[in-house]
C-alpha cells in the first residue's frame, strides 16, 4: 500500500506500519523524472529569455512614450531625450530625430556651394565647396584656384572668400579653420589660414609671418595662380 505520509513534493514517506509495494517505488521514480524534466525546462526557458533580452538591448531601445521596444533605426523624437548638453544649441543622432530643449533636429545635411573672392574680378580653374551641417554645426571644405590675376581690388585690402552656405553665428567670436594645400602667394612668410567672422565669408590671415601676431592676407599677396584649400568648422543660428 502507499505510505501513510507524503513529502512536500509528493514522495512516499514511510512509517513502520506501512507495507511498501513495487507500485509505490515506481510512482516515486516517475515523480522524480517529472520534476527533473520541469527543472531542466525552466533553466532552458530562463536561458532563452536572457538571450532575447540581450538581442533586444542590441537592436532595440525602450520608448519613453509608451514603454514599447522600438528599433534603433526608427527612433522618433519621443524615444530619445538629450539633457544638459555641452554644446550651446543642437545635436543629432544618425538615423533618428532627437529632442533637445523642445526642439526637433533633422539628420545631417550634405551639399555643395560656389566660392569666390569678395573683391575684384578674376577667373578660376576651381571654385567649389562642400559642407556637412548637423544641427547648427557646419563643417565646410573650400577649394579655390585662380587662373588669372585679380583686377579691380585694392591692393591693401584683406582677401576674403565669400559663398559659405550658412551664415556664422556667435557674436564677435571668430572660428579658426585649418589650411590644406595653399600656395603661390607673394611676400608671404608663414601659413595662410581661414578665419570665420559673422556672415558667409572666410577671412584669410597669415600666422608666423616674421613678426608677432596674426596678419591679414592682402590682394597684393595674390598671384595669377594662388591656391586656397581650407576646412572650417563653425556654428550657425539656423
Amino acid at each position: 500500500m502507499s505510505s501513510t505520509n507524503k513529502t512536500g513534493l509528493g514522495f512516499n514517506q514511510w512509517i513502520l506500519a506501512d507495507k511498501p509495494t513495487m507500485e509505490d517505488f515506481n510512482a516515486d521514480n516517475v515523480l522524480v523524472e517529472q520534476l527533473l524534466e520541469e527543472r531542466c525546462s525552466k533553466e532552458e526557458t530562463d536561458r532563452r529569455f536572457m538571450e532575447v533580452e540581450q538581442l533586444l538591448g542590441e537592436r532595440y531601445t525602450k520608448s519613453e512614450a509608451d514603454g514599447k521596444f522600438v528599433a534603433r533605426e526608427t527612433l522618433t523624437a519621443n524615444d530619445i531625450m538629450v539633457s544638459s548638453p555641452v554644446f550651446p544649441a543642437k545635436t543629432s543622432v544618425e538615423g533618428a530625430l532627437v529632442k533637445l530643449s523642445g526642439e526637433k533636429l533633422n539628420k545631417s545635411q550634405i551639399g555643395t556651394f560656389q566660392v569666390k573672392l569678395e573683391k575684384g574680378t578674376a577667373t578660376y580653374s576651381t571654385s567649389t565647396g562642400t559642407y556637412c551641417k548637423t544641427g547648427n554645426m557646419v563643417v565646410a571644405h573650400v577649394a579655390l584656384v585662380l587662373s588669372s590675376a585679380v583686377a579691380g581690388a585694392p591692393a591693401a585690402d584683406r582677401v576674403d572668400l565669400v559663398g559659405l552656405p550658412f551664415p556664422a553665428y556667435g557674436g564677435n567670436a571668430r572660428f579658426i579653420g585649418t589650411s590644406g594645400y595653399t600656395k603661390n602667394f607673394t611676400n608671404v612668410t608663414g601659413q595662410v589660414r581661414p578665419r570665420i567672422a559673422l556672415g558667409t565669408k572666410i577671412e584669410c590671415v597669415v600666422d608666423n609671418s616674421g613678426t608677432s601676431g596674426i596678419h591679414t592676407l592682402t590682394y597684393a599677396n595674390l598671384t595669377a595662380t594662388s591656391q586656397f584649400d581650407f576646412t572650417v568648422i563653425y556654428f550657425t543660428a539656423q
